[in-house]
Order: structure tokens, then C-alpha cells, then sequence
């Protein structure tokens, strides 16, 4: 039987949890927003079906506390430098990642919906077909 996906989401815009949960809830991933590392570390987050998506600015006040927590894959949305995990990776929506950036996916500030779900969707190890409905509509994290 396959685990369930779960996708935490590390940031203080409570839309982006519920954008998501709206239309990757209906392929049955459980979005849970999060105010810390250490809820995350609570949920047992070594599944192999586990992503973050992480606000750079709110990541930047609340660090990880376990190293386990830095193999799970993410996408952090805005400067990428802000967290220090991430800075080096290279890969954004538009490009396809870097071997050594595997696990991390960026997206600026202002973003569409639509390429945070791919990036989403990739990061997974069983990803499925991509989620139909979404459009381009934007957001930007103040």
C-alpha cells in the first residue's frame, strides 16, 4: 500500500497552505501548515512521500534543528540566500535542477500557483500526472 503524500508548509501566509490543500488535496496529499522545524520533526518527516515548501523569509527565523530535516526535499519561494540551504542550487521553475539540487526547487516572491505545484510534483518520488485546473494566477509573499 502507498504512504500517503504529505506536504508541510513552512510560512505566514495561511492562503498558500490553502491554495495547496485545495488542489492537491483532491489526489489525497495531506497539507499541513506549520509554524517550525520542530512541528514538522514531531510528524516523523523520513517518509519518502514528505515535501516543504518553505517562505524564505519565515525560514530565516526559525532554523532546523535536526540535520535529518535538511534531506528532505523543499521549495523554498523568495531569496533563496535568506535560509543558507539553498543558495547555491541554481534551480528555479524555469530551469531544470542541478544534479546536487535534487531535493531543492526555487521560486521567486512572486510566483504562480501553477509552477509551485510542479515544483512540488517533481520533487516527489512517485510524482503523478500534474494537477489539472490550476491556473496561472499569481502570488506574491509579502
Amino acid at each position: 500500500m502507498q504512504q500517503p503524500r504529505r506536504l508541510f508548509v513552512l510560512d505566514s501566509q495561511r492562503d498558500t497552505a490553502e491554495v495547496l490543500r485545495a488542489v492537491l488535496g483532491k489526489a489525497g496529499t495531506e497539507v499541513r501548515p506549520v509554524q517550525s522545524w520542530q512541528q514538522i520533526e514531531y510528524h516523523n518527516p523520513q517518509e519518502s512521500e514528505t515535501v516543504v515548501v518553505i517562505n524564505a523569509r519565515v525560514a530565516a527565523h526559525r532554523e532546523e534543528a535536526n540535520p535529518a530535516t535538511s534531506q528532505i526535499p523543499r521549495v523554498v519561494i523568495g531569496d533563496a540566500s535568506a535560509t543558507g540551504k539553498t543558495a547555491s542550487t541554481g534551480a528555479t521553475s524555469q530551469n531544470e535542477p542541478e544534479p546536487a539540487s535534487r531535493l531543492h526547487r526555487h521560486l521567486d516572491e512572486l510566483f504562480e500557483y501553477r509552477d509551485l505545484v510542479q515544483a512540488i510534483e517533481s520533487l516527489w518520488p512517485t510524482s503523478g500526472s500534474s494537477t489539472p485546473g490550476l491556473t496561472g494566477s499569481e502570488h506574491s509573499v509579502a
